[in-house]
């Protein structure tokens, strides 16, 4: 772990190197949980975001739609017992913090964005079992040195049912779907 990036209620964000033959392949950011001493059952409940997620990237037939999420290179149980997840790392900042420095975005740029994160939701919503993500908002979105965006945090993520819609609500009040927000499922 070469640097701290960010601290949330799970745990640690680091960016990191992924070595290959103790080569330095990539960085890559590793997320490591506060607690020790967890079971494998455990760190599959709480990484149950990061499964969902693998799932659909390996489901997703949408070439764009794959580069518009973060991928995840492994997952696993440190030797102190502490839960951890290698992923992309992606420099950069989120869309909330790019919003806030800057005031608002111009119409084209607020068009590139819109468009890049409907490619993400639509790889999601095209999947055999489709996905929702239920927390869709600018703390959530990633904008790369590449100007790329890519969408994160699938805690809150739910399968649609046979019926097309997911059980429950979830999400960010001020971000929800009017409709959610009136506890009716997506």
């Amino acid at each position: 772990l070469t640097e701290y990036v960010a601290e949330g209620h799970f745990g640690a964000v680091f960016r990191s190197e992924q070595l290959f033959l103790g080569t330095p392949l990539r960085r890559v950011a590793v997320k490591v949980s506060k607690r020790k001493g967890i079971s494998i059952d455990k760190a599959q409940e709480l990484f149950a975001d990061v499964f969902t997620l693998a799932q659909a990237l390996d489901e997703m037939g949408d070439a764009v739609a794959r580069s518009r999420l973060v991928h995840i290179y492994d997952a696993g149980i440190g030797e102190d017992g502490r839960a951890f997840v290698v992923m992309e790392y992606i420099e950069g900042t989120t869309l909330a913090a790019e919003l806030e420095k800057s005031g608002r975005a111009g119409v084209q740029q607020a068009l590139r964005w819109t468009r890049q994160i409907a490619e993400a939701v639509a790889g999601l919503h095209e999947l055999p079992t489709p996905l929702v993500h239920r927390d869709l908002k600018p703390d959530n979105i990633l904008i790369g040195r590449d100007h790329a965006l890519r969408v994160v945090d699938f805690g809150l993520t739910a399968r649609l049912n046979g019926l097309g819609w997911a059980h429950g609500v979830a999400g960010t009040s001020t971000y929800m779907a009017p409709e959610t927000t009136r506890a009716r499922s997506v």
